[in-house]
């Protein structure tokens, strides 16, 4: 994969900047317990949890999607990503995809202790989940993975299947990030932070590191 043009890296600092600035406002919101956004996370996650208690199929649903979010299986995407590239000594690339995996697990677990935010609550919850809300590790981990392997795979192709495969990817992070607040296990603010951090993450690391092969 090509180092980008100097267009595409100014496009990419540039949504990387504004990433951080979503990411820094909606943090400093929720760190003071902005009363608005603390009663509509409430009110929708409520409605979400209620809505998915009501009818198993969707219950299933969310259970099932949001295991692409899983920290193991976005760890043996980004090995098999990883591993394969390195068979054929793109290096550059190999180290693209390590440092946009574990930078973004740092980033998120950082975040998840500087702000300690709890968990929403229920006296029949349809699952359950350890650590702290905010932000969401699936939703950051399915953005920065998924959104990696869409730009990996679209610069190899051409023509409808570009856009194709970037709406599948763009539904699949959407789809997770939504299963975590239909299962009640994180609030909307914490699932969109979760996105903006991985996609943040991601340009930057597109923007800052060569990947090419050899």
């Amino acid at each position: 994969m090509p180092a980008p043009s100097g267009r595409r890296a100014r496009g990419l600092g540039f949504f990387a900047l504004a990433c951080a600035i979503v990411v820094a406002v909606l943090s400093t919101l929720v760190a003071v317990r902005w009363g608005p956004l603390v009663r509509a996370d409430i009110d929708l996650v409520r409605s979400a949890h209620d809505a998915t208690a009501e009818h198993n199929w969707l219950e299933n649903a969310a259970k099932q999607v949001t295991q692409l979010g899983d920290w193991m299986v976005l760890d043996l995407v980004a090995v098999a990503a990883a591993a394969a590239v390195a068979t054929r000594r793109q290096w550059g690339l190999a180290l693209l995809i390590v440092v946009v995996r574990t930078g973004e697990l740092g980033i998120v677990q950082l975040m998840k202790w500087a702000i300690h935010r709890p968990r929403p609550t229920f006296p029949d919850p349809l699952t359950t989940a350890q650590y702290y809300s905010f932000p969401s590790g699936h939703a950051a981990g399915a953005a920065a993975m998924f959104g990696l392997l869409a730009v990996l795979v679209v610069r190899q192709s051409s023509g409808a299947t570009r856009y194709v495969f970037w709406a599948v990817m763009a539904v699949v992070i959407a789809a997770v990030a939504a299963s975590r607040v239909l299962l009640g296990v994180h609030y909307p603010a914490d699932v969109s932070t979760g996105v903006v951090v991985g996609l943040g993450w991601l340009a930057l690391c597109l923007y800052a590191i060569p990947s090419r092969g050899r």
